[in-house]
């Protein structure tokens, strides 16, 4: 048994009024009787020691069955189990999202979800069973069991904290399905959400599943730095400086006016006034040199969402690429377009000077005689490879970029392109131990490519995909990328804004990377990420994660938002189901009592007017007799 309004209980304090009214009613009641004469020889009894007894009369268990049935109405309560004492299976879906932090009264949101989470937890039965999902950017299922340890749900609650910006239901939904499948009947779904049920939650849902959508919280007014960002003056030359942009957004229905103060490297900047209307919002820029690596934009004005009122940037530069091009000629084709790439830092060398045990990112072999005996740690491009290449390797163990990777000639016109015959240059793909090898099968002394436009974004499209990558500048909380560090690298190293550090290990780095930055990048602020082998760091740069967006900073009431991807197949259970709740009378995944208490209250009601009606047509002919 839970209560959605436990302070419709208040209304159990009419139960002693109306001992009280009916005490003194009996005590104040008038009766007619022929004479007082006797009754002056009785002994009068002292005010204080008269005893006044309770009328246990049949109207007083009437008013007190009413005021009992009406106060549990009115705190709507719900019986999670089944009746009779059947088991019962919970899948609970909290929402963690950003917004949860979000301070509403004397609580945060994401402590009132976990407040009726544990209402809920304590209505199971000895038979039932729980499931603890949280719907954050990703979802994740943090415990299931059974009410003998219970205790493990309790503890996962406590540890419960927002995870970043967006609210993925649709995979919450489909954990708390799987949850639940081995269990034919007594199954419910029941979310916790500050946003309202999305229109289009049952598409997600098959038509036998309950669910339950409960809102937390209120109404409450923000505003928010939704976007911060940066772009060099000069793409070619960082040291031109940077445009640095900010928007702030007013969420509320009342004015703001504040001031916004900009730091780099912690070191203030400038302030401008901040005055927004309503439901509106206003841009800033600055112009900054190039001699910052971070900075920080701060709304003075605090709100119900202090997190995102503040707003960080990485301004860390891109990673140096070390490449060398081994050539015979004196001027290699490629060259001018590898020198228009920025970071690339070349060094040309002939095939007899050419050490392979040099630390690079990239080596690119001009003209290659034969295949090498020992491939070079890292990125490698052959042009033109000789065909000794494919007799030692097969031809079938390449794959070819045209079929299994477009995007490297997505948008590239390279139409009049035939060398050798071929309608369009084949670039041959494989990866050898620690080498990401890249073969162009054309010459490039052949043919017209190196005279197109095309040819630079082609070679600017293969150095990004065989070398390591940057940076992003700034995330949003929660949100994913992909890292892909150096070769030579042994260890990966993040540093959170609070100190905490996390070591990756090189050989799974791109995989608990990808993780991490999902599960493990909540916190606003700058993480500082270094690149290790042994103690050397071979490269240190810096990420910003915000919490301000459009998507979290609106705390008003609002459906979530919910994109089917993919859409549900025809003839599937999900494609079946209404979009509308109430055409669903599955949907309801808790035992609403509030209804029938209140039918109860209104049948004692009327049982009680009956039995006055009737007493009162009773006491004439009693006097008449």
């Amino acid at each position: 048994m839970t209560f959605l309004f436990p302070w419709g209980l208040l209304g159990l304090l009419t139960l002693p009024l109306i001992v009280y009214l009916h005490l003194r009613r009996e005590k104040l009641r008038r009766i007619t009787v022929p004479s007082l004469f006797l009754w002056q020889l009785l002994p009068q009894i002292p005010e204080g020691q008269r005893k006044q007894w309770l009328p246990l009369t049949f109207l007083l268990f009437l008013h007190l069955g009413v005021a009992t049935l009406l106060g549990l109405a009115l705190s709507q309560p719900q019986w999670l189990g089944q009746l009779l004492g059947q088991e019962q299976h919970l899948a609970l879906i909290i929402d963690t999202s950003t917004s949860m932090k979000a301070q509403d009264g004397d609580s945060t949101r994401l402590e009132q979800a976990r407040r009726k989470a544990q209402e809920l937890a304590n209505g199971l039965g000895p038979q039932s069973t729980f499931a603890l999902i949280t719907a954050g950017p990703q979802p994740h299922l943090l415990t299931s069991g059974n009410a003998t340890n219970r205790g493990q749900f309790f503890g996962a609650l406590d540890k419960l904290q927002a995870e970043g910006i967006g609210t993925d239901i649709a995979g919450a939904l489909t954990l708390a399905q799987v949850a639940l499948q081995s269990f034919a009947q007594g199954k419910q779904i029941v979310v916790l959400s500050d946003l309202d049920q999305p229109s289009s939650l049952f598409q997600l849902v098959r038509a036998e599943d309950k669910v339950e959508w409960q809102r937390v919280g209120n109404k409450l007014e923000n505003h928010a730095l939704v976007a911060f960002a940066a772009q060099p003056r000069n793409q070619k030359n960082r040291a031109a400086g940077y445009t640095v942009y900010a928007r702030v957004v007013n969420y509320s229905d009342s004015s703001l006016s504040t001031g916004l103060r900009l730091y780099a490297d912690d070191n203030l900047l400038d302030t401008q006034m901040v005055d927004v209307q309503p439901q509106g919002e206003t841009d800033f820029t600055w112009t900054l040199p190039s001699n910052f690596t971070s900075l920080r934009a701060d709304l003075g004005q605090e709100d119900a969402l202090p997190a995102d009122n503040l707003a960080y940037l990485s301004l860390t530069p891109s990673r140096p690429l070390k490449t060398i091009l081994v050539s015979e000629a004196s001027e290699p084709l490629i060259k001018r377009a590898l020198n228009a790439i920025p970071d690339l830092k070349l060094t040309v060398v002939q095939p007899a000077a050419y050490d392979a045990n040099l630390p690079t990112d990239l080596t690119i072999f001009d003209g290659l005689n034969q295949a090498p005996a020992k491939w070079p740690v890292g990125g490698v491009l052959v042009l033109a490879p000789p065909q000794s290449i494919f007799t030692s390797t097969t031809l079938l163990s390449w794959t070819n970029v045209i079929s299994s990777a477009g995007n490297l000639f997505e948008g590239l016109n390279l139409a009049s392109f035939t060398p050798q015959g071929k309608v369009l240059p084949r670039i041959l793909r494989r990866k050898l131990g620690q080498s990401e090898i890249a073969l162009w099968d054309f010459n490039l002394t052949q043919g017209n490519l190196t005279t197109k436009l095309a040819f630079p974004l082609l070679v600017a499209r293969t150095v990004h995909d065989l070398t390591p990558s940057n940076l992003p500048s700034s995330l949003l909380a929660g949100e994913a990328f992909t890292f892909r560090p150096s070769p030579h690298t042994e260890s990966v190293q993040i540093l959170s804004p609070s100190a905490q550090t996390t070591s990756l290990a090189t050989e799974s780095a791109q995989a608990i990377w990808t993780s991490l930055a999902i599960e493990g990048l909540p916190e606003p602020g700058i993480y500082t990420l270094a690149e290790m082998k042994g103690k050397e760091v071979l490269f240190q740069g810096q990420i910003a994660v915000n919490v301000g967006a459009a998507l979290e900073s609106n705390l008003q009431p609002r459906p979530m938002e919910v994109v089917l991807n993919p859409p549900p197949a025809k003839g599937s259970p999900t494609a079946q189901l209404p979009p509308d709740a109430s055409s669903n009378p599955s949907l309801h995944a808790q035992q609403h009592l509030w209804p029938l208490l209140a039918f109860a209250a209104l049948g004692f009601l009327t049982f009680e007017w009956v039995y006055v009606a009737l007493g009162q047509r009773k006491r004439p002919s009693q006097v008449e007799s």
